[in-house]
């Protein structure tokens, strides 16, 4: 037989433990007690942590708390910890500590351990391992949000992550109609950067974004609708020059538009003596910048001129020049004239072989009673009744003179006019004939025409 002995729990020492016990042969009976020496073995302390152990972002701070019970010991050493992806903040307060997770895609343990101080069995702890997630970046774009056609913005952007992360610059784009201009600047350890994009014309509603990714591949954007105003062309110069023979106003204006896209309209108005007399327009789809001109032919006279030459772009933005001479009248656009023989309005006859000499006159318009002989005239024949715009026979019919004094085709003066004395021997009798007097070549504007025919 034997005896089983459970000491009481955590009872230890010298005769610590001891029980009673009684024998009996059935006939006679004895009792007797046996202490009990019991070893002493150390409790660990007991160590309880609390709080939220549940997956977590990274960049998040959690407050954990925690307590500690020994029964065999008063007093024990605690070491508070977060390790792996965690990082560990002490708050100052009793049995309290934050753990903050770094990064993520990864992990992080909450502990804390009680060291008793007993050779064995002394150490205490509750470990808990929390899942860290990655977050992705927040990407912030600023930059001009109203611009103008024609200008170019700096585009600046930032980017923050909770994480340890870097970064990896995606695309940046300076939306529809816009474009960039050079490379791209980045830093992939802070994610900021800029990019400057160009706005060729306006109106228009390009939006800027830029899109950056962390380390870890999760990405962000960021977009700002920019406002792209269109502007007006402006007349550089303008110039009026007027041919006092033909009567020819002509007209010259340089314009330009910071709009590459725009096509243009070009406008003029004509006043003779504060009169409108004429709108001329030209095509719609003029280069965004260039020159424009317009001719107007005034009839004999004597004149103030004014030309207010317009360009419009083809968002009906628009800018004006006015071009002029004077308020009193100064510009002479002389009268042309045939002199007997040849007369204006019909049909003029001559003998064939005969030798017709023309003359013409071109009289003052400011200056009554006043012939000019200064510009060069020049003779022309086109076979048939032609209008201006014909050309001259082809073969080509030469004027010929019989005269010594004249040269080719070019009339000379005579007596406050011009004269050309027109041999008919190389025309075809009883042909019509059109004479047409130019100014300064045979090419030259038409100023005077007249029907003639030879006769035998």
């Amino acid at each position: 037989d034997f005896v089983r002995f459970t000491p009481t729990a955590d009872l230890c020492g010298l005769a610590a433990g001891r029980y009673d016990y009684t024998v009996s042969d059935g006939a006679l009976t004895d009792s007797g007690r046996v202490t009990v020496n019991i070893t002493c073995v150390n409790d660990a302390p007991v160590v309880t942590v609390s709080g939220d152990f549940s997956n977590v972002d990274e960049g998040v701070t959690r407050t954990y708390t925690y307590t500690v019970t020994d029964v065999d010991s008063t007093t024990w050493t605690v070491t508070e910890s977060c390790t792996g992806d965690a990082s560990y903040i002490s708050d100052l307060a009793a049995n309290s500590f934050e753990c903050t997770f770094l990064d993520g895609p990864g992990s992080g343990t909450v502990d804390v351990t009680a060291n008793d101080g007993d050779p064995t069995n002394n150490i205490g702890d509750d470990p808990h391992t929390v899942s860290v997630a990655n977050v992705a970046p927040t990407v912030s774009l600023t930059g001009s949000a109203t611009v103008s056609e024609g200008s170019s913005h700096t585009y600046s952007f930032t980017t923050s992550d909770p994480g340890q992360d870097t970064f990896v610059l995606g695309a940046t784009e300076c939306g529809t109609g816009a474009g960039q201009v050079g490379l791209d600047t980045f830093n992939a350890t802070t994610g900021a950067g800029s990019f400057v994009c160009s706005f060729p014309d306006g109106p228009a509603d390009p939006t800027v974004s830029v899109t950056v990714s962390d380390s870890d591949g999760a990405s962000d954007s960021d977009t700002l609708d920019v406002s792209v105003n269109n502007v007006a062309p402006t007349v550089v110069s303008a110039a009026i020059t007027v041919n006092s023979v033909t009567g020819d106003i002509s007209s010259t204006m340089t314009y330009s538009d910071v709009g590459v896209n725009d096509t243009q309209t070009a406008r003029f108005e004509y006043r003779l003596n504060g009169v409108l007399v004429a709108t001329n327009t030209s095509a719609s789809n003029l280069a965004s910048s260039g020159t424009a001109t317009d001719t107007y032919r005034a009839a004999p006279g004597c004149y103030s001129v004014e030309v207010t030459m317009w360009v419009t772009d083809k968002d009906g933005a628009s800018s004006t020049r006015v071009i002029r001479t004077g308020a009193t009248p100064t510009v002479d656009v002389y009268s042309p004239s045939f002199k007997a023989p040849i007369k204006d309005n019909e049909r003029n006859i001559a003998k064939y072989g005969n030798v017709v000499p023309i003359k013409v006159e071109l009289a003052s318009s400011c200056s009554p009673g006043t012939t000019v002989t200064t510009p060069i005239l020049h003779i022309t024949i086109a076979a048939g009744n032609v209008t201006d715009i014909m050309p001259d026979a082809t073969p080509v019919i030469m004027a010929e003179s019989v005269s010594n004094a004249d040269t080719g085709t070019q009339m000379r003066v005579n007596g406050g006019g011009y004269i050309y004395n027109f041999s008919t021997r190389n025309l075809q009798a009883g042909q019509d004939y059109t004479i047409r007097i130019r100014v300064g070549s045979t090419t030259g504007p038409i100023i005077l025409r007249a029907l003639f025919q030879p006769k035998r």
